[in-house]
C-alpha cells in the first residue's frame, strides 16, 4: 500500500497511518473491484506483496470469492451499504492460518459519490478449543505437504502448543478438549492422503462443519455420474434464510453465527445419512438429497420447513427462522452441476419473490426470468449511476379546504429500450439487492431539493409539505437520520414540512430499535408517518406504541364496496383523531369516493381523481392554478 497513491476521498495522513497498520488489515478497490490500495497487513496475512495485487481484479486473484458469492455482497456496498461478514477462517499454506472478521463499507469519493469498496479486515483468535485444534493440524497439513518434518502437536495445559520443523507455537488460554495428535503419516492416525487430494479444510465450512460450495459439488458431480449411468432420479435444494441480515444486525454476529449452526443441524436430520448439506456462503444453503423423486423432494422440502419453525434461543430472545427454498431436479436440467445449482438457485428466487417460507420447483423459463431479473438490475444501477432516475409528485389535498397542501414524492424510470418501468417491478428489484439504499437517498434529496426550488418561485408553495417513502433497509441505517438532516439542508427546507411514510412491516422489522429511530427523526423536526395502515396485524398497537404523526389509510378500504369499507374507514378516522393524528385517504379515484372520505371525517385525500403522479414543471403548473376540490 506503501507504493500505491492516496485513493480519491482519503486524507493523507489517515492513508499512510492505514498503510503502515499492523492490526488491521485494509484494501480499497474501485468500482470493477480493481485494487488501489494494500496494506502491510494484508502483505502479512496473505503472503501477496502491494505492487502484485495493485490494479488488478480482487475475484480473480481470488477466485474462491466466487464460489462463496462476494460479488454480490460488493454490489450491495456500492449501493451504499455497510456489511460485516459472519468471523471466517483462513489458511495461506505456507504463510498463515488463523480466524479473521471482515467488513466492507463504501468508498466515498471527495463529491460524495460512492468510488468503490473499503475492506477492513480484523484478525481475532481462535474461540474454542476444537477451532484453536484445527488451526494447529491446518498448520501441520501445511508444513507436511510442504515437505517439512512434524516434530509433533500436542496438547499442554493450560496452554495449546506445537511444533512444526524448528518453529514453535502456542497460545496462552486455557483448552478444554483434548487436542487430537497429528501424524505424518496423516490426520489422527489416517493413511497418508493420495497426491494431489485435499485436506478436509479445503471442503468444509468451518463454522457449521457442513460441506462448503467446492465439497458440495465434488459429491454433486459424483451424483450427476451416477445418474447418466441410468442409477435414478436425485434432487438439489438451494436455501436462503429470511431476513437473516436484520437478525444479524440486531442481535451481532456471534449470534447470527449460533442461528447458521442451528439451522445447519437441523438440515442435516432432515437430509438424513444418504444426504450432503452444504453451507455456500453467508446465510445461503444447499442439499443433495439422492435416489428422490421430485415428489419426495417436496416431502423434504416441507420437512424442513418445519424443522425451522422450532425457535433458537438467542441473547435471550426465541428467534423463528423461515426459508426460501428452490428445488431443482436432477439429472433433468441439462448442463451438469452449475447448470443445476443455478436451476436451484433461480426456483429458490421466485419463492422468495411469493414471500418467505416458501419454495418452489425449478421450470423452464425460470432461468430466462433470472436472467432477465440480472439484466434489470444492471440497468438500474446504470440508471442509477447516469441520473436517469426522475422524481414524480402526487398531490394531496386538504378535503376542509379542498386545497392541495403537499404532495407524496415517487421514483419513476424511464427505461431507453422498454419505455415507463412499473415503480412495482424496479423497486422489488432495487429492495432484493440493496440499491434501494441509493434510489431512496436520490428521493429524498431531489424532494427537499425541489421543494425547495418551488417555494423560490410560489409563494404559495412555502406552505407545502412533502412526503417520502422510507424503506426497510433505509430505516435500519444508523445515518438515516443525518441523511434527512443533510437533504433538509441542502434544499432549505424547514424539517416540519418532510413527511417520512413507513409502512407496518417496516416498523415491525426494526422490533424494539424502531422507537428510537423515529424518535431521532422527530427530534429533527421532521414528522412520521405510517403508510398502508390496516393492513398489517398489529396497526392499532404501533400506533399506541410508537411516536406517530399521522396515518395514510390504504386503499383497498375505498375499493371495496361502500357497506363494508365505511364502516371501517369511520372507525380509522375516530381512532386518530382521539390519537391526535392526522390522516390521508389513498386511492380516491371518483367524486364519490371523495365524498365519501369527506363525510367519514378523513383530514386529507389522494389519488387518481385529484391527479396522477407529475414531473416537477406539471407539479409547478397545477399548483400555480390554486384549484379546489
Amino acid at each position: 500500500m506503501a507504493d500505491s497513491e492516496c485513493p480519491d476521498g482519503i486524507p493523507d495522513a489517515l492513508f499512510q497511518a492505514l498503510a503502515m497498520s499492523e492490526t488491521v488489515g485494509v484494501a480499497v478497490c474501485d468500482r470493477d473491484f480493481r485494487y488501489l490500495a494494500w496494506n502491510r497487513f494484508m502483505e502479512r496475512m496473505t503472503g501477496l506483496s502491494a505492487p502484485s495485487v495493485l490494479g488488478r481484479n480482487a475475484l480473480e486473484i481470488h477466485p474462491h470469492l466466487r464460489d462463496e458469492r462476494l460479488e454480490p455482497v460488493l454490489r450491495r456496498v456500492l449501493g451504499g451499504e455497510s456489511v460485516c461478514l459472519p468471523d471466517r477462517r483462513y489458511h495461506v499454506p505456507g504463510v498463515r492460518s488463523g480466524w479473521i472478521w471482515v467488513q466492507y463499507v463504501p468508498h466515498r469519493a471527495a463529491d460524495g459519490s460512492i468510488a468503490g469498496v473499503i475492506g477492513l479486515v480484523h484478525e481475532v483468535p481462535p474461540r474454542t478449543a476444537e477451532e484453536r485444534a484445527d488451526v494447529l493440524r491446518e498448520m501441520a497439513d501445511s508444513a507436511w505437504n510442504g515437505g517439512g518434518r512434524i516434530v509433533s502437536a500436542q496438547l499442554v495445559i493450560p496452554v495449546a502448543e506445537a511444533r512444526v520443523g524448528p518453529r514453535e507455537l502456542r497460545w496462552s488460554r486455557p483448552v478444554r478438549r483434548p487436542l487430537r495428535r497429528v501424524h505424518p503419516s496423516g490426520e489422527d492416525g489416517a493413511p497418508p492422503r493420495a497426491a494431489g487430494e485435499r485436506p478436509r479444510g479445503a471442503l468444509h465450512d468451518p463454522l457449521t462443519g457442513l460441506a462448503n460450495r467446492r465439497g458440495f459439488m465434488d459429491r454433486l458431480e459424483g451424483e450427476l455420474d451416477r445418474a447418466r449411468r441410468g442409477d435414478g432420479e436425485f434432487a438439489v435444494l438451494c436455501l436462503d434464510l429470511d431476513r437473516f441480515k436484520i437478525l444479524n444486525d440486531s442481535l451481532g454476529h456471534p449470534a447470527g453465527d449460533r442461528l447458521l449452526a442451528a439451522v445447519a443441524g437441523r438440515l442435516r436430520g432432515c437430509a438424513g445419512e444418504a444426504g450432503t448439506v452444504a453451507r455456500l456462503g453467508g446465510d445461503e444453503f444447499a442439499v443433495l438429497l439422492p435416489s428422490v423423486s421430485v415428489q419426495a423432494a417436496v416431502r423434504a422440502t416441507e420437512s424442513i420447513h418445519r424443522a425451522l419453525t422450532e425457535p433458537v434461543v438467542l441473547e435471550g430472545y426465541e428467534v423463528f427462522a423461515s426459508a426460501s427454498i428452490g428445488i431443482a431436479p436432477g439429472p433433468g436440467c441439462a448442463g451438469g452441476a452449475e447448470a443445476l445449482m443455478r436451476g436451484a438457485d433461480a426456483a429458490m428466487y421466485r419463492a422468495k419473490a411469493a414471500g418467505p417460507g416458501g419454495w418452489a420447483v425449478y421450470e423452464q423459463g425460470m432461468h430466462t426470468r433470472a436472467l432477465a431479473r440480472l439484466r434489470l438490475e444492471t440497468d438500474l444501477r446504470r440508471a442509477l449511476d447516469q441520473g436517469r432516475i426522475s422524481v414524480h409528485y402526487q398531490p394531496i389535498v386538504h378535503l376542509a379546504s379542498g386545497r392541495i397542501t403537499g404532495m407524496e414524492a415517487l421514483a419513476r424510470w424511464r427505461h431507453p429500450e422498454r419505455g415507463w418501468v412499473p415503480p412495482a417491478e424496479f423497486i422489488a428489484c432495487a429492495e432484493e439487492t440493496g440499491l434501494i439504499l441509493r434510489l431512496g437517498r436520490h428521493v429524498l434529496d431531489t424532494a427537499c431539493a425541489q421543494l425547495g426550488a418551488w417555494s423560490a418561485v410560489l409563494p404559495a408553495a412555502g406552505e407545502l409539505s412533502v412526503s417520502v417513502n422510507v424503506s426497510v433497509r433505509q430505516f435500519a441505517q444508523a445515518e438515516l437520520a443525518d441523511q434527512v438532516k443533510m437533504a433538509l439542508e441542502r434544499g432549505g427546507v424547514a424539517p416540519g414540512r418532510l413527511r417520512l411514510e413507513i409502512t407496518e412491516s417496516v416498523l415491525m422489522d426494526a422490533g424494539g430499535d424502531a422507537p428510537a429511530v423515529l424518535g431521532r427523526l422527530r427530534s429533527l423536526g421532521a414528522a412520521t408517518w405510517m403508510d398502508d395502515f390496516g393492513t398489517g396485524f398489529s396497526s392499532l398497537s404501533a400506533l399506541h406504541r410508537l411516536p406517530m404523526d399521522g396515518v395514510k389509510v390504504d386503499r383497498s378500504f375505498l375499493a371495496e364496496d361502500e357497506a363494508r369499507g365505511a364502516p371501517v374507514l369511520a372507525a380509522i378516522a375516530g381512532l386518530a383523531r382521539g390519537l391526535g393524528l392526522q390522516t390521508v385517504a389513498e386511492g380516491v379515484e371518483t367524486p364519490a369516493q371523495l365524498d365519501r372520505v369527506r363525510a367519514l371525517g378523513c383530514d386529507h385525500a389522494q389519488g387518481y381523481l385529484i391527479s396522477p403522479a407529475l414531473d416537477a414543471e406539471a407539479m409547478l403548473a397545477l399548483l400555480a392554478q390554486d384549484r379546489r376540490w
